[in-house]
């Protein structure tokens, strides 16, 4: 995806937010259900809902409030009209919005558009996760407001400081975060402040998240929460001047955009030295899961019942995989086994990553998971020694 289409189609990655924003371009979008749209108008907001949301709209509608109040009084700005902001009580529901005609991946949480100023997003989940969610996206609403509205010049906004905002502002610190920011601090992946125009030189977008929020919260306790709204504005009078952010972070910051990078890197490498001296070697406490080349990204391991096996998960081109590594002294040495490489591609095209995405049964014989295939969820049952399907239940929503 190049940086026009990501500017132009802000994204918030939820659930494990792992590996990629690409987006599915061309893929046929299949409707399954019809909603009838209701419109609760608000102070700021026009909440667009359906019967099934009804109940929730209050809510949503103080969140949405509470979340103007911050964000207006961080930009020192109030929006000249009120956003639509568009509730879907699923995420299958959200997957069908017809506000963009193309197909919306599971990792894709929220979207928010700079033109018409729309947020579009799902409610289910964790009410902290939900305001969340909305102060993410109105923190892109305000900052298309200060800054699009000033005939913006397209090159002139890095992401970095689109998302790096959005991110400080919605705390979205957790420890897969802090993880991959670790990570990438330690193998020297990071790049600089210039870097980060744009995610494409990163091996993750998501990578380029973290690192933006960890600069905007840098400047923030170096320079005050205020610089923040300092830069935007002075951005914003400077939006069409050749290098308008140097220039912009040399009138707040009275330095150049290469020192504060180097400023910015300097504090995070700090950070982590001192987080990597209170560690030891992983291999004084755990065991190499030795996996297969060919399988990457392992996450969600499970120890089995008795406590010598673990079960987790993997991916590698578009499927999720199963494996199984045991603790024993007889068996360590050997590869994984692969529960479900010899499955349907499609049985593990769609695996839910929220909460705990599997589990074993007491007796150890089985491992559960779920799967979404057409806007429906079914409950999967894996027999672990014959390492074939056992049985696929399909759910029925649950209110």
């Amino acid at each position: 995806m190049n940086r026009y289409k990501i500017l132009f189609l802000i994204l918030i990655i939820t659930n494990i937010k792992v590996y990629s924003l690409g987006w599915y371009f061309g893929k046929n979008k299949i409707n399954y259900d019809v909603f009838k749209w209701r419109v609760y108008r608000g102070e700021h907001f026009n909440i667009y809902f359906y019967d099934e949301e009804s109940e929730l709209v209050p809510m949503i509608n103080a969140m949405a409030e509470e979340a103007y109040n911050r964000l207006s009084s961080t930009f020192d700005h109030e929006l000249k009209d009120k956003v639509p902001l568009i509730i879907y009580k699923t995420k299958r529901h959200f997957q069908q919005t017809n506000v963009l005609p193309d197909f919306i991946p599971e990792d894709v949480g929220g979207f928010s558009e700079p033109i018409k100023k729309r947020i579009v997003i799902p409610i289910e989940g964790r009410v902290k996760d939900v305001f969340k969610l909305i102060l993410h996206e109105l923190t892109h609403i305000f900052t298309f407001d200060i800054l699009i509205s000033a005939r913006i010049n397209e090159r002139a906004i890095p992401l970095w400081i689109m998302e790096g905002i959005a991110e400080y502002k919605s705390q979205d610190w957790d420890s897969i975060g802090l993880m991959v920011l670790r990570d990438a601090i330690t193998y020297n992946l990071t790049g600089d402040l210039r870097d980060l125009y744009d995610f494409n030189s990163l091996y993750s977008p998501y990578l380029g998240y973290k690192l933006s929020q960890s600069a905007i919260e840098f400047i923030a306790k170096k320079y005050g929460e205020k610089s923040i709204r300092d830069l935007v504005w002075e951005l914003r009078r400077l939006i069409q001047t050749e290098n308008s952010l140097d220039k912009a972070v040399e009138d707040v910051f009275n330095i150049t955009l290469d020192e504060l990078s180097r400023q910015w890197l300097r504090d995070l490498k700090k950070k982590v030295s001192e987080y990597e001296l209170k560690k030891e070697d992983p291999v004084k406490y755990g065991k190499s899961l030795d996996k297969p080349k060919r399988f990457s990204r392992a996450v969600s391991p499970q120890y089995s019942p008795s406590g010598k096996t673990v079960a987790y998960l993997t991916y590698y081109k578009n499927k999720f995989n199963i494996l199984l590594s045991s603790f024993t002294e007889k068996i360590k040495r050997e590869k994984p086994i692969c529960l479900t490489c010899n499955l349907k591609k499609n049985v593990m095209m769609n695996v839910t990553l929220k909460g705990r995405p599997i589990n074993w049964s007491k007796d150890g014989k089985y491992i559960a998971f779920f799967i979404s295939k057409e806007q429906k969820d079914y409950l999967v049952l894996l027999n672990v020694f014959k390492k074939s399907l056992f049985k696929k239940i399909k759910m029925k929503d649950i209110e």
